[in-house]
C-alpha cells in the first residue's frame, strides 16, 4: 500500500512537471486560464523599480486621488502655520479710479494674533505715462504693520518706499504706459485680537485713466 501511494505521489509530480514544460516557450509563456504572460515591465520592475523611460512624463496632479484639502493645483494653499499660500493674478486687472480696490486673485483669509509675511512680484501697464500706478494693502486691525513698495516707472527708474498703514501711498511721478514694468511689494503683518482678510491693492493716480496689474503677477503669504 506505501508503495503504491509514493507511485501516485511520483506520477502526479511527473504530470505536473510536463505540464509545466509544455506551457513555456523560448522566453515567453504561452497564456492560458489563470496564467500571466510573459510582460517586459513585469520584469523591469523585479527589483522593485521602473525604468525611467517607461514612466514618462509621470502622472497628472489631477489625476491623483485623495489629495489633501489645499493641495488641488499641486501648491501648498493651506496657508497654515510655518507655511506659506501662493496667491495669482489670472486676469488683468484694472483700476481707472483715485480710489484702492483689492486686485483679484490677492486676497488671503489671515487668523487674530498671527505674524505674517508677504513678498509680491507683479507688472503693470497705464494708459499713459503720466498716468501712474499707487500699491497699498488692507486687512484686519493690525499690531504692527511694515511694508515696502518699488515701483518701476522707466525701463531704468524705481520709485520706492515704505509705509506702515493701509491704504496709504507715496506718489509716482511717472507710469509705465503700455510698456510692461515691474512693481515689488514685500513686508510683514502682525494681526491683531481678530482676524480677517488680507489684501494687496491699488489704485490710480489719475481718474478716469486706467492703471492696470497684468495676470501673472503673484504673491506670497506665509507665516
Amino acid at each position: 500500500m506505501l508503495q503504491l501511494h509514493a507511485f501516485l505521489i511520483a506520477l502526479s509530480l511527473l504530470l505536473a512537471a510536463s505540464a509545466h514544460a509544455q506551457m513555456i516557450h523560448g522566453d515567453s509563456i504561452t497564456t492560458s486560464s489563470g496564467v500571466q504572460g510573459f510582460d517586459a515591465d513585469l520584469t523591469d520592475l523585479a527589483d522593485g523599480s521602473l525604468t525611467g523611460s517607461k514612466v514618462g512624463a509621470g502622472v497628472p496632479w489631477a489625476n491623483l486621488a485623495n489629495v489633501p484639502a489645499g493641495f488641488a493645483d499641486g501648491v501648498d494653499d493651506t496657508g497654515g502655520a510655518g507655511g506659506a499660500t501662493l496667491l495669482r493674478v489670472t486676469a488683468d486687472v484694472a483700476n481707472t479710479t483715485t480710489t484702492f480696490a483689492n486686485v483679484t486673485g490677492l486676497t488671503l483669509t489671515v487668523n487674530a494674533s498671527t505674524t505674517y509675511y508677504f513678498e509680491c512680484f507683479l507688472t503693470y501697464t497705464t494708459a499713459v505715462s503720466t498716468t501712474a500706478l499707487q500699491m497699498s494693502v488692507n486687512g484686519p486691525a493690525a499690531t504692527a504693520l511694515d511694508y515696502a513698495v518699488e515701483v518701476s516707472t522707466t525701463a531704468t527708474a524705481w520709485h520706492s518706499s515704505g509705509q506702515t498703514a493701509y491704504d496709504t501711498v507715496t506718489n509716482p511721478a511717472t507710469g509705465a504706459a503700455a510698456v510692461k514694468l515691474p512693481v515689488r511689494l514685500h513686508g510683514s503683518l502682525i494681526v491683531g485680537g481678530s482676524g480677517g482678510t488680507f489684501a494687496v491693492r491699488s489704485r490710480s493716480e489719475v481718474a478716469a485713466s486706467a492703471a492696470t496689474v497684468k495676470r501673472g503677477s503673484w504673491c506670497r503669504v506665509g507665516t
